[in-house]
């Protein structure tokens, strides 16, 4: 089996970055709802900072929001920050670019180095930003 194959595969068996994301989001708010069980319960603050194993101060933090709202105010809002300026179309084309390699997209080195990998991308928003201006 050639390298690239080799390669191929294994890239094919790595989650997404977006579904890491979604995973560790996920891991975090259902801390958050435990927390919320454990404030219904009565279970003081310090102890469900030990027990969560977080800081005392995130545990206030979802203590001040598990008072003003219940367990619903404890669930996620969502992302934060700007909305992202490549649809996730985009930002797929630009993934698929990166795991094709360098090579592909007229680098001579074999492995994408940080500033091949930044003029790549460069490359593809500047096609992108064409196609969705025209």
């Amino acid at each position: 089996m050639s390298s690239v194959v080799g390669r191929a595969r294994i890239r094919a068996c790595q989650p997404s970055v977006a579904a890491l994301r979604h995973n560790e989001n996920v891991r975090l708010e259902a801390r958050r709802l435990r927390a919320g069980e454990l404030f219904a319960a009565g279970v003081r603050q310090a102890e469900v900072a030990r027990q969560l194993e977080v800081s005392a101060q995130a545990v206030s933090v979802w203590h001040t929001r598990w008072q003003a709202g219940g367990v619903d105010a404890l669930y996620s809002r969502g992302p934060s920050g700007p909305a992202p300026r490549l649809s996730d179309a985009q930002l797929a084309t630009v993934e698929q670019a990166l795991l094709e390699g360098a090579s592909a997209h007229g680098f001579v080195i074999g492995r994408i180095s940080a500033i091949a990998s930044a003029a790549l991308v460069s490359m593809q928003r500047n096609r992108l930003a064409s196609v969705t201006k025209a």
